[in-house]
């Protein structure tokens, strides 16, 4: 396998036209790799399982997965068998420009959206990067893509609650053009500021059906808000970040974490630590089939 030049295309959307839609039904992501990307080894556990220790080694995560570490990952973790390319979208709406990549059914009658949102130094098209992060990203885009649904990787304002607008903006695009699909967040580093933004709006979380914390940055306020007060405004979040991260504290996670546990004991958050990752280790090292697929379940109970 080598390495593909892509040709993106820019096209500006008013609006999005609602397509038709069959009845909807319960979506699972089937399964992709697993194999090469389940989780090496559980070290710890807590809370019934919903805090999880994964074993993360840095020579066989990422000296042995990489051609050229944390860079190019090897061939058998990558696919760019994609019945169709990334393509780079504008969305003008209410009011907000949002630019971002989309991989998928990104025209409508996805039956699953799935936005990324990338850290402090990154852009959309990292988001999209097949052979960095030991091949986690293309597999997040098979598993869309090969399951009827679509990939976004949005960039987006510094202000968070510029952020927040621009964000809901392309959240309510995708809820309009296919109506019924599970709405999923993944909010890596700095990237969270807006997903907890958007999290602490009810008319936003509404809209959100679970949240992955790619070590991300905390929110204490959190468990003051509606969405841990009201059962039924539960948004499933599902937390990862290696404890070696010497750029955000792990801890802070954790501390939120128990804290949410304390407030509101059944309400659907996990939390899986790398030991001794590093600030990468989580983009690399997630398993989205099991978080997605356990957002997912709970959601839809």
């Amino acid at each position: 396998m080598t390495s593909r030049q892509l040709v993106l295309t820019t096209v500006t959307w008013l609006g999005l036209a609602m397509l038709p839609t069959g009845p909807a039904e319960a979506v699972r992501l089937e399964p992709y790799k697993d194999d090469l990307f389940a989780y090496p080894a559980i070290i710890g556990s807590d809370f019934g399982g919903d805090y999880l220790v994964v074993s993360f080694d840095h020579q066989r995560d990422v000296i042995a997965r990489d051609e050229k570490p944390d860079e190019k990952t090897r061939a058998e973790y990558v696919s760019l068998d994609f019945p169709v390319p990334e393509t780079d979208i504008v969305l003008r709406r209410d009011g907000e420009t949002v630019h971002y990549v989309g991989i998928g059914r990104t025209e409508g009658n996805a039956e699953i959206v799935t936005i990324f949102l990338h850290g402090l130094g990154a852009d959309r098209f990292d988001g999209m990067n097949d052979w960095r992060s030991g091949g986690n990203l293309n597999r997040l885009k098979n598993l869309m893509v090969r399951n009827g649904g679509v990939y976004l990787s949005a960039d987006y304002a510094w202000s968070k609650r510029r952020a927040k607008r621009q964000i809901a903006a392309l959240i309510g695009a995708y809820a309009e053009n296919s109506p019924g699909a599970p709405i999923i967040l993944i909010c890596a580093s700095a990237g969270a500021r807006p997903c907890w933004e958007l999290l602490d709006d009810p008319a936003a979380a509404a809209r959100i059906d679970g949240a992955i914390m790619i070590a991300g940055i905390s929110d204490s306020s959190f468990t003051r808000s509606a969405t841990v007060r009201d059962p039924a405004r539960w948004v499933p979040i599902y937390m990862t970040h290696g404890n070696n991260d010497s750029q955000v504290s792990w801890r802070r996670q954790e501390k939120l974490f128990r804290q949410v546990k304390q407030v509101a004991p059944t309400y659907p958050i996990k939390l899986a630590v790398f030991d001794t990752g590093t600030h990468r280790a989580p983009l690399r090292m997630t398993d989205w089939r099991l978080a997605i697929n356990w957002m997912l379940e709970v959601g839809g109970e």
